[in-house]
This record gives structure tokens, C-alpha cells and sequence, in this order.
């Protein structure tokens, strides 16, 4: 839930004010207001060498960890590992340039560059190397000795008195040997590997370094929140004006009454930026990690933690799609579960929304009786007794007694049908083969719009929940959940469509498409009417919102198109799979699997997120607020 934030002054003698800046520190719920105008480096200079440190070590085996507590020592290894780590950096860059000296030169072969420079100083001759793309070019006069061919130039010594420069040829410079380079790259291998070691070693003090982080990043936050006071009465006194959350008002009063500081709440300023504090627990702390992923809401805003919460969770698995997935999402909750001994707090939270995900994959996937993208026969109990076969049979069953054209066009098809008056009888019999196959195409016609519709009904409910909430910031929309409901009931009648409200809810079509369109315009004139109440002439633009509530219902298609697209892709892999050889089928399915549960992740993370944080929070969610941080003591974790 938001609870409200409180602005509070406090004031007491400046000899108490180290100490109590401390102690509320340790507290940590007093968020001190800042009035310096000030520009702060949120990361120390000391701290950005640290993680630099930290980054180094990630690659480097970790050794059992120092009992070392010297603080101070952290610094000075610190250095000493970005010094190995740019030593390093460096021998690689030069054992790079000298890998490609190596094969530039390895033609010439392995001789001392000493000789060169002797027959130079010597016989005072120059003695020069050369390349060509064409060797018949080469003047044949001329004092080159032919050494070989290599990547199709070919590479010539020259040896005469003074300098020459040869058309159609190139000078090379060498200035060492293959030998040499050889030489010196395996003393740049042998380096390597001592520092290697060295970080290995120095790796002991990672948890050090680690203390010494936290250590800085609280000295440094605890110092800046010292300049957030006033002096008075030549600095014998200090004031600071505070954020405190209304739940925590008793805590801080606590904490004073060891000190001469008094507390007194103070009106906000026209200009203040009030703090937004949520405080959950359970499940609703997980959808509050799940909000602010995109946005603080503001202090007008209600908590939506735990309507993001399960609305993501339903999006999620209705993308997803399929309840093998979920069996595999949930193997790896246990996993982290057995090989995280001590986890952090936000790994417990994350391992918690891998498990609400991971049961309603499951719960979806007996929904939609979809487990690995298996086709499983109408026949059997998993589809038989699945909820959506339930629907699909209330559908038919409406068809039939209606004796409509669906049910007319359905029975073209299968002329055999005509006498056959029970739905899961006809459904069993509407059979095709294919590829030896059997496929009941009358039930995947009729669940593919029992899904489609699914899609919308459930984007309808989810708008109108949204348009509920924000009922109080504008009046309208009561306007607009009318205009739903109306819409919903009369464009079946206009599309020629039967709905799931008729079917399944028993709402005839007749008073659907009489009762319709009377409350679809009546929800657009009373949208009309509160917005001009509420806003005056302004309220004449809530006319376009038509546009937006129409383009918003349609936005929930994705579940329906995302989830159809998942499932072809796992019977396609299945059907690759066992028309192959067994070993190569359990390959292709397997790894057809995985590349479809990470699409499917990605689609029902980013899909199932969009929807609450663009369509739903469209309606009921200002946002753009400013978190609640009182200063607080960061903690060190192994």
C-alpha cells in the first residue's frame, strides 16, 4: 500500500548532531531534505576504483576468503589489482601486435637480426626486405635474393650498397626475427600467468574490498546528508527539514527522545516534490518491484503493487501458453531454491515471482490442455475435461440449438453430423487426416475463437478494473466503462460473430443487440457530459478518447497472436523431431524447445508488462513521482 509522507523540522544543539546523524542512519526511515543546491557525485572516486577492482576479480577463480577486517588495507590492494589488471591489458595488447608480426615476417624465417645489422655495419651494404603481388615484374638484374611466397605475394632480400626503391614492390621493415618475436611472446605468455596468479591470490580479499565499498558509499551518503542542515545562533544550533512516512513517525520520536532535538511537522511547500512510500508485504512486494521497473507513482496515485502482481502473472502464462514450460520454470525455483544457500533479499523476491509465474503456467496450461506443444487427442482426459473444451462444447452446443449459419456451414463439412445432437460427440467425429494424423478441425477452429475472444474479454475486464480505479482523478470515466460494456454486447450483432457472452453467459443476441448500442452511446454522451461538469469547455476533447479506449482493447490481440505463435513453433519442433532419427529428433526438439521457451519469456516479459504499464495504467496511474530514500545504513552480505 502508499502510505503518506510527513514533513517534520527538527532542531537541536549542533554538538548533538554527528551523533544523531549516525543513529538515524542506523534507523534509516528519515529521508533529509536537501536545500544546498548542490550537484553530488552519487559514487565517490574511491568507490568507482573499487568496483573497477571488483569487475578485475569477477574473472579470476575465487581463493577461501581473508579474515582480514583492516578497512584501510582495501585501498592499497585495490591498487595493486588495477595495476596487475592494466600490466595485463597491456601484455595482451602487445602479445596481439606480436602475433601479427609473427605472421607477417614468419616467411623470412628464423635468423638473428644481429647478422643483419653486421653484414650492415660490416660489408657496408643496406640490407632491405621486400613484397609482390607479381613476381614476373621483379627486375631480374637486381641484387634480391627470392625467399618464398606466402598469402600469393611473393617476398624477396635485398642486399646492395645503398638503398633501393623497386617499381611493383614494396620495402617491408622488420626489426625482428620470427625467432625473436617467438621469444619474446612466450616471456609475454610466462607473465601473464604470473599476474593471473597474483589475482588469484589477491582474490582472497574480494569480501574486503566488498566491506570496503559499502563502508564508503555510508561514510559518503552520511557526510552528504550533514550539508542538508541550517545553522542558527552562531552554528550552536542546527534545523533540517525531513520526509517521514506516517508509519514511522513513533520510531523517529523514539529515536529523539535520547537527544535535545525537537520535532514539530511542517506544511509542504508549493514547490516540494512530496516523496512516494510503498510498503508491502507478500505477493504485493513483489508486484512493487514489478512498478518500478517502470515508474514511481506519484503521491495522487493508489498502490497498483499487487494489481501489476497478478495481472502480470495471468499475462505472462497466457503468452507463454503452455504447461510444460511452466514444469520447467518451476524446476528451476527449486533449483535456486537448493543451490542459493544464502540469498539476498531481491533474489528471494525474484525466486518468489518465478514461482507465482511458474504455477500459473501450469494452471494455464490445464486451462488450454498444452503441455510441450503435445497434440493431444480430443479423446483423452487432459483435453477432455480442460476447461477450454468446456467452452468449446458450450459454443457448439449454442450453435447447434440455434441452428445458425456457423452450425449450416459446419455441417457442409461433415454432412454425417447432420443427426449427431451431442457437442463432444460431433466434436470427436469432425475428424481430418493428415500425414496419418488425425485432426478434430471443427475444436481448433472453435478454441482458437474461444481464445481470440478470451483475449479481449479479459482486456475489457482489465480496462474497466483500471477505469475504476481512477474514477476520483476523472469522472469520465464511469462514461467509459458504459461505453465498454456496450460495445462488448453490441458488436457481435455487427460483426456477425457469436460471443463468449452468449454462449457463456447465456446473454441472448436479440437483447444484446437491442440494449448494445443504447449503452455504448450513452456512455459516450455521459463521458461527455462529467468531463465538461469536471473540466468545462475542456471537457470537449473527451470525445477522442473513443479512439484510445477502442485502440487499448484491441492492444490485449497480443496475448492471443503471442501465444498462437509459441504454440505453432512447439508443434513444429514436435513434428520435425519424430519424422527424424531418434537421436537427431531428440536434438532438434530439445533445442526447438528451449529457443521457444526463451522467445516465449521474452514475449510474455516484455508483452505482459507493457500491458499494465501502457493500457492499464493509461487510466488510473499518474506516475513521475519521486521515491522515498531515507538515509539508511547499506549492509554487507557474502
Amino acid at each position: 500500500m502508499r502510505i503518506d509522507v510527513q514533513k517534520f523540522l527538527l532542531f537541536g544543539p549542533s554538538i548533538q548532531k554527528k551523533e544523531f546523524f549516525r543513529k538515524a542512519q542506523q534507523l534509516g526511515v528519515i529521508e533529509f531534505i536537501d536545500h544546498s543546491g548542490q550537484k553530488y557525485d552519487i559514487v565517490p572516486e574511491p568507490v568507482k576504483k573499487m568496483n573497477k577492482a571488483l569487475r578485475v576479480l569477477r574473472g579470476v577463480p575465487i581463493l577461501e576468503q581473508s579474515d582480514e577486517e583492516d578497512l584501510e588495507r582495501a585501498s592499497a590492494i585495490t591498487e595493486e589489482i588495477l595495476g596487475l589488471h592494466a600490466k595485463h591489458q597491456a601484455l595482451f595488447e602487445e602479445k596481439r601486435l606480436i602475433n601479427q608480426e609473427m605472421t607477417r615476417v614468419a616467411v623470412f624465417g628464423d635468423f638473428n637480426y644481429k647478422d643483419v645489422e653486421f653484414i650492415q655495419n660490416q660489408g657496408h651494404r643496406e640490407v632491405q626486405f621486400f613484397f609482390s603481388k607479381h613476381r614476373d615484374k621483379v627486375p631480374e638484374e637486381a641484387p634480391l635474393i627470392y625467399v618464398g611466397k606466402d598469402h600469393d605475394l611473393y617476398y624477396f632480400i635485398g642486399i646492395s650498397r645503398e638503398k633501393i626503391a623497386y617499381e611493383n614492390m614494396v620495402e617491408m621493415i622488420v626489426e625482428k626475427s620470427f625467432g625473436e618475436l617467438s621469444f619474446r611472446k612466450n616471456e609475454i605468455i610466462n607473465e601473464i600467468h604470473e599476474i593471473e596468479q597474483k589475482l588469484k591470490e589477491l582474490s582472497r580479499f574480494k569480501s574486503l574490498v566488498k566491506k570496503a565499498v559499502i563502508h564508503s558509499f555510508n561514510e559518503y551518503y552520511l557526510k552528504m546528508n550533514h550539508n542538508f542542515v541550517s545553522y542558527h545562533w552562531e552554528e550552536s544550533f542546527f534545523s533540517t527539514e525531513v520526509w517521514i512516512s506516517k508509519t514511522k513517525v513513533k520510531e523517529v520520536e523514539r529515536l529523539l527522545e535520547s537527544f535535545s532535538i525537537f520535532i514539530s511537522q511542517i506544511e509542504n511547500d508549493e514547490n516540494d516534490k512530496i516523496p512516494t512510500h510503498l510498503e508491502n508485504t507478500g505477493p504485493g512486494r513483489l508486484g512493487e518491484d514489478l512498478v518500478y521497473i517502470y515508474d514511481t507513482p506519484s503521491i495522487n496515485d493508489k498502490d497498483p503493487s499487487t494489481w501489476v502482481l497478478w495481472a502480470f502473472a495471468l499475462f505472462f502464462a497466457f503468452i507463454v501458453g503452455d504447461g510444460g514450460y511452466g514444469f520447467v520454470f518451476l524446476s528451476l525455483f527449486f533449483l535456486i531454491r537448493w543451490k542459493v544457500k544464502k540469498p539476498t533479499d531481491s533474489v528471494k523476491r525474484f525466486n518468489k515471482l518465478l514461482g507465482i509465474l511458474s504455477v500459473s503456467c501450469i494452471v494455464w496450461g490445464f486451462f488450454v490442455s498444452s503441455f510441450f506443444g503435445i497434440n493431444f487427442s480430443l479423446e483423452s482426459g487432459i483435453k477432455r475435461y480442460a476447461p477450454i473444451s468446456y467452452l468449446v462444447e458450450k459454443k457448439l452446443s449454442y450453435h447447434m440449438s440455434e441452428n445458425d449459419q456457423t452450425y449450416q456451414e459446419t455441417t457442409q463439412q461433415f454432412p454425417d453430423l447432420k443427426k449427431v445432437r451431442l457437442p463432444y460427440e460431433f466434436l470427436t467425429q469432425a475428424v481430418k487426416n493428415k500425414d496419418g494424423v488425425k485432426q478434430f478441425v471443427v475444436y481448433d477452429q472453435f478454441a482458437n475463437n474461444v481464445m481470440l475472444e478470451l483475449a479481449l474479454f479479459i482486456g475489457t475486464i482489465h480496462l474497466i478494473f483500471s477505469m475504476l480505479r481512477g474514477m476520483s482523478r476523472s469522472w469520465a470515466r464511469v462514461g467509459w466503462i458504459f461505453f465498454l460494456v456496450g460495445a462488448y454486447l453490441y458488436f457481435p450483432e455487427s460483426l456477425k460473430a457469436t460471443s463468449l457472452i452468449h454462449y457463456a453467459f447465456g446473454i441472448k443476441k436479440v437483447v444484446a443487440a437491442f440494449i448494445g448500442p443504447y449503452i455504448l452511446l450513452g456512455g459516450v454522451g455521459l463521458a461527455v457530459l462529467l468531463g465538461f461538469i469536471q473540466n468545462k469547455l475542456k471537457g470537449a476533447a473527451e470525445i477522442m478518447t473513443i479512439i484510445e479506449v477502442f485502440a487499448d482493447v484491441l492492444s490485449y490481440l497480443r496475448l492471443y497472436a503471442l501465444a498462437l505463435a509459441g504454440s505453432i513453433m512447439a508443434n513444429t519442433f514436435n513434428s520435425f523431431g519424430l519424422n527424424m532419427p531418434i537421436a537427431i529428433g531428440i536434438v532438434v526438439i530439445l533445442v526447438g524447445h528451449a529457443l521457444n521457451i526463451v522467445l516465449s519469456v521474452m514475449g510474455g516479459v516484455i508483452h505482459g508488462l507493457r500491458l499494465n504499464f501502457l493500457e492499464w495504467y493509461h487510466y488510473s496511474f499518474e506516475g513521475e513521482g519521486k521515491k522515498h530514500t531515507p538515509l539508511a545504513l547499506l549492509k554487507f552480505r557474502k
